[in-house]
C-alpha cells in the first residue's frame, strides 16, 4: 500500500492481510506448516473523500477474487441475520460504514466472536439458524471517526480493531517530490492515479 498512509499503518495492514492469505487457523499447509492464530483484525480504513479508500478496497477485492478467495460485502455486525456468507468469506468488506454503525458493530457480542475464531450463530430470515466458524478479515471504509466511539470498549475489542488513516490530499502533494523506487517520477501519489500510472509503466493490469 505505497504512499497511502504512515509506515506503521502499512506494516499493520500487511500483517492483517497476511493472516487472510496464510489461511484460517488450525489447518496444515501442504508443506506441513501448522497455521495457528487465535484472532484476526477488524480493519477500519479512515480518510476523507478522494484519498484512496475506495481504490484500495476495490483493488483488494478484485485481486482476491482473481486468486480464488471469497470477498463478500456486509453492512454491520449488529445483527445475526444474513451473516453466514460474509463471515465465511476470506474478506468481508463494507464500502461505507457510518460512525453510528461502526460503534454498534464493535460493541455487539458478534464482533468478538467474528474476529476470535469462535463459533457464531447466524440465520437467514425464514430459515433455521446455523453455527459457523468465522474465517473473514473485516474491512470497513469510513470518512470520519470520533475517538470517543471506543472509549467504553474493552481491551479485547481494542486489540482487534485496526484503524488506518489514508494520507490527506495535502500530505500526498507534500510527499510527491520524495517519491522514489518504483514510484519515482509519478505525477500523483493519489492511489487512484498513482496505481494506474504504475500499471502503465510496468505494463501490468
Amino acid at each position: 500500500m505505497p504512499n497511502v498512509s504512515a509506515e506503521a499503518d502499512r506494516e499493520a495492514f500487511t500483517l492483517a492481510l497476511g493472516r487472510l492469505l496464510y489461511g484460517v487457523s488450525d489447518i496444515t499447509l501442504l508443506d506441513g506448516t501448522k497455521v495457528s492464530h487465535d484472532w484476526r483484525y477488524f480493519v477500519v480504513l479512515k480518510g476523507l473523500n478522494q484519498t484512496g479508500k475506495s481504490t484500495i478496497y476495490k483493488a483488494l477485492v478484485d485481486v482476491l477474487k482473481l486468486l480464488g478467495f471469497k470477498a463478500e460485502p456486509f453492512t454491520s455486525l449488529d445483527s445475526r441475520f444474513n451473516m453466514a456468507t460474509p463471515l465465511s468469506a476470506a474478506l468481508a468488506y463494507c464500502p461505507d460504514m457510518v460512525e453510528g454503525e461502526l460503534k454498534r458493530s464493535v460493541t455487539t457480542p458478534l464482533f468478538k466472536n467474528a474476529v476470535s475464531n469462535e463459533d457464531v450463530y447466524t440465520e437467514n430470515k425464514g430459515k433455521d439458524g446455523i453455527y459457523i466458524k468465522p474465517t473473514a478479515l473485516f474491512l470497513a471504509m469510513a470518512n470520519e471517526l470520533d475517538p470517543s466511539t471506543f472509549y467504553k470498549g474493552d481491551s479485547g475489542t481494542l486489540d482487534r480493531l485496526l484503524i488506518i488513516s489514508t494520507d490527506s490530499i495535502e500530505k500526498q502533494a507534500e510527499l510527491l517530490p520524495f517519491a522514489d523506487g518504483a514510484s519515482a517520477g509519478t505525477p500523483s501519489l493519489s492511489p487512484y492515479h498513482h496505481w494506474r500510472w504504475l500499471a502503465d509503466r510496468y505494463d501490468v493490469s
